[in-house]
């Protein structure tokens, strides 16, 4: 979290200008005290700067982390909270308002404070602000939030892969796997599917599930065919899933054999059975 209020005085000269010279490098002392956990020393440090800069919103939030983690939950809340009724658009301050509902396991309360901070953000795009209103749009199932948010991740750092896979899995959740399957192979285009062979074969298996869950089997069957994958039980089950959607006249017996297959290496065997007796027409409901 310090690093975070650190990076935002850092790009942004209104703050900077707020804070003489001296106060700035006793700011960095503050933040540097919340990561060592030295959060007394932290307080005296936030109210010595607050005397030359008593509406400072990054050193009132930081001093009101350090309350928090110095076990004064309702102090912390209020000194954050009496800070927000003169800085109501002060996203440190709701960021560090989220961060201490979070640690109360308050997700709700959290989510709705992240979700301030990212609004009030504007044009700073701090990419700490937008990653934790993500997390937290997910505890809360906010989906179509959470895929706004990835967006917004991915147009701030889209050399990071981890970006795009995110953001493929938050339009898959809203039902959109095409699109996703789309930001995937994007992905491919601008950038290696993957640092390991392990993470290129996990790349690769996921993108056959969305070709199947956007009903392009033989788009799936064609990733599947093609890449090189590690997981033999993954790729049986994709395989045998779009073989089932195909329409191909020799799909019936390929899915058939990718049931055996995976009847033979001992996988959910019932569910193996059930599926095969699907494609063979046997009722067993």
């Amino acid at each position: 979290v310090s690093v975070l209020y650190w990076e935002r005085m850092a790009a942004s000269p209104a703050q900077q200008e707020e804070l003489p010279a001296q106060e700035r490098q006793n700011y960095r002392k503050l933040c540097k005290c919340y990561d060592e956990h030295e959060y007394k020393k932290g307080i005296a440090i936030a109210d010595s700067i607050l005397v030359k800069a008593p509406t400072c919103a990054d050193v009132i939030a930081m001093k009101g982390l350090c309350t928090y983690q110095n076990g004064s939950t309702e102090d912390a809340i209020a000194i954050i909270k009496e800070a927000l009724k003169t800085n109501f658009m002060a996203s440190s301050l709701w960021h560090a308002l989220g961060v201490i509902h979070k640690g109360e396991r308050d997700d709700h309360q959290a989510f709705a404070c992240f979700k301030r901070a990212n609004q009030f953000d504007g044009n700073r795009n701090t990419h700490s602000v937008t990653r934790d209103a993500a997390a937290m749009a997910i505890a809360v199932r906010d989906w179509g939030y959470y895929c706004e948010l990835r967006q917004k991740l991915l147009g701030l750092k889209s050399s990071v892969r981890y970006n795009w896979v995110t953001y493929a899995i938050a339009q898959q959740m809203l039902g959109n796997a095409k699109v996703a399957l789309g930001i995937m192979d994007t992905m491919g285009m601008v950038m290696e599917w993957g640092d390991t062979p392990i993470e290129v074969s996990e790349v690769h298996l996921y993108r056959a599930q969305l070709a199947i869950e956007a009903g392009q089997p033989k788009d799936a069957i064609a990733i599947l065919t093609k890449e090189k994958t590690l997981d033999r039980c993954a790729k049986q089950q994709l395989l045998a899933q779009a073989y089932t959607l195909s329409a191909a006249k020799s799909a019936k017996a390929q899915a058939e054999a990718a049931y055996l297959e995976l009847f033979n290496m001992g996988l959910d065997q019932r569910d193996v059975l059930f599926n095969l007796a699907k494609l063979r027409g046997i009722d067993v409901d």
